[in-house]
């Protein structure tokens, strides 16, 4: 059995992407338009802030009307801890596998 999303062939390298959404769409969409598209609470963000909302500084924040934990939640994952245990988790099938 493997974790979602990885496809049991993937298992043999030695790495794989683990891609964090906060660079992928200062990447991808630095404008963020897909974000104010389907946030329009954030529409009014600046670019620089639209990727990662709940580092912007407070006063920013307040400019547009956003309020963290009222008007947009605060974040439900936290991408460093995901990375990490999805790499222990992979490390930890990878020697499953060898062994």
């Amino acid at each position: 059995h493997t974790p979602h999303g990885i496809h049991r062939s993937r298992l043999h390298r030695a790495n794989f992407r683990i891609f964090n959404p906060v660079e992928q769409g200062r990447e991808f969409d630095p404008k963020g338009t897909y974000i104010r598209h389907w946030c329009p609470e954030l529409a009014r963000l600046p670019d620089e802030h639209i990727h990662a909302s709940f580092l912007a500084p407070a006063p920013v924040l307040r400019d547009v009307g956003v309020a963290l934990g009222e008007t947009y939640p605060h974040p439900v994952v936290d991408h460093a801890l995901a990375r990490q245990a999805a790499l222990e988790g992979y490390e930890l099938i990878r020697k499953r596998r060898a062994g």
